[in-house]
């Protein structure tokens, strides 16, 4: 006879160092209190820190023993404040160390240093109403282990993040570079993800989502996604090597606001300090201020020596490639492309069609010379300085001893400035004139 045993089998799971701690905030926001915390026993290294909702205190100082390492801290209400000692975060078990704002809105600021072990560590938001903010004093020693942001709202990096390891923006949310960083891994942004950089990269950057930001600068710039300097009015960025556009990528799209005349603020810019390759990238402008004719915008400002590297140029919306001198009309204005523009090597977009020019031509240090009597052969002569004609155009001076009738006495170049000097030039018809009239007069 067959006996039916029971199977058993046997699962094995990791064994975690710590457990989950929640936060009540019972008697005050000191962190090594065991009142504040359900329990009655402060965090161990290992531990899981929960933040909910209902937390009497929500203005936390860290004063655990020295050198208690933390797992993660998932905060799932807004407004909690952290400040006092540096944490420390590492692996427990298989469970790498996060530091999560789970709420729908809101902020969470972690305002005091922390130092991640060499291995995998997560800031993250889970909702895009939700913000992790670290403050001035939030400081990050990263070492060489990997950090992950991994961002659905947005994450604010206030203070100093440093190490050598690579910084992944992930997610599809935004993360914003608001204090100088000496972090000299690379940082890599994702597709969907953007970067708003406010402030100084120490490393490499790599972006497949979206570069923003105003005065923003950084060593090598690699753009495989899409470029938008400023935010809520133009900007900067400032690229202290080589400016790479699009390398792998099926579209790359780079967007200059042009609201005024002043690179940084009036219109986005773009500097590179080294090589800049332009590969096929789009080239977009938005204008919607009528500007002058004449008027250059260096949208990018290549203070290097070498040219625009552009076997392969930039295109125009239309995906037809910007050849030098291709023009492009986006709102009001006509805009014709260099990429010889500004100190001879820049990529600019000058106006060829908008508000014609105004001019203002102005005779000035005129010095007349009196006529003779009739039959004397001695005419009037005028010398002077004219100013504010078209540059490189010309000027017809006239003369007229009734202001009905003006008569050409001579026809002159301008420079580039747009001026001409007189001297001398005759009035053959003035012989015995009691009273002229000279003018500048534009053809």
């Amino acid at each position: 006879m067959n006996l039916l045993r029971p199977l058993l089998t046997l699962f094995a799971f990791p064994l975690l160092a710590g457990g989950q701690v929640n936060w009540k905030g019972s008697v005050s926001g000191n962190w090594g209190t065991p009142a504040n915390w359900e329990g009655g026993e402060v965090p161990e290294s290992g531990d899981l820190l929960v933040f909910p909702a209902n937390a009497s205190t929500k203005n936390m100082v860290n004063n655990l023993p020295s050198g208690t390492q933390l797992q993660s801290l998932n905060f799932s209400a807004p407004g909690y404040t952290l400040t006092g000692g540096r944490m420390l975060l590492n692996v427990s078990g298989t469970s790498f160390p996060v530091i999560q704002a789970g709420h729908a809105t809101g902020t969470t600021t972690i305002d005091c240093p922390f130092e991640q072990a060499d291995t995998t560590a997560t800031l993250r938001t889970t909702v895009a109403g939700a913000t992790l903010a670290f403050g001035p004093n939030g400081d990050g020693n990263l070492g060489s282990g990997i950090l992950r942001i991994e961002s659905r709202g947005t994450v604010i990096v206030g203070g100093t993040f440093s190490g050598n390891g690579p910084i992944d923006l992930v997610f599809g949310g935004v993360t914003r570079i608001e204090a100088n960083q000496n972090h000299t891994g690379t940082m890599s942004v994702a597709a969907a993800s953007t970067l708003v950089l406010n402030a100084t990269l120490s490393g490499p950057l790599v972006v497949s989502g979206t570069l923003r930001g105003t005065g923003g600068t950084l060593t090598n710039l690699t753009l495989n996604g899409d470029l938008d300097p400023g935010e809520d009015a133009p900007g900067r960025i400032t690229v202290g090597g080589n400016l790479v556009f699009s390398t792998g990528a099926a579209t790359a799209d780079a967007f200059f606001d042009l609201e005024g005349t002043v690179a940084g603020t009036g219109h986005d810019q773009i500097v590179a300090s080294g090589g800049v390759t332009t590969n096929g990238t789009r080239i977009f402008l938005r204008s919607a201020t009528t500007f002058r004719v004449g008027i250059s915008f260096v949208l990018i400002d290549k203070t290097g020596f070498g040219a625009i590297g552009r076997a392969e140029p930039f295109v125009a919306p239309d995906g037809v490639p910007i050849t030098e001198g291709r023009e492009w009309t986006d709102g009001p204005n006509r805009f014709r492309f260099s990429y010889v523009g500004g100190t001879g090597n820049d990529f600019t977009a000058t106006v060829v069609e908008g508000v014609p020019e105004i001019l203002m031509p102005t005779l000035s240090q005129v010095v007349v010379a009196p006529a003779g009597p009739v039959g004397s052969g001695n005419f009037a002569t005028l010398s002077g300085l004219f100013s504010g004609g078209p540059p490189g155009g010309s000027v017809r001076i006239e003369a007229s001893d009734n202001l009905a009738v003006w008569r050409t006495l001579a026809t002159l170049p301008l420079d580039g400035n747009g001026g001409a000097l007189l001297q001398e030039i005759p009035d053959p018809l003035s012989e015995g004139a009691a009273l002229l009239w000279f003018r500048g007069s534009l053809p």
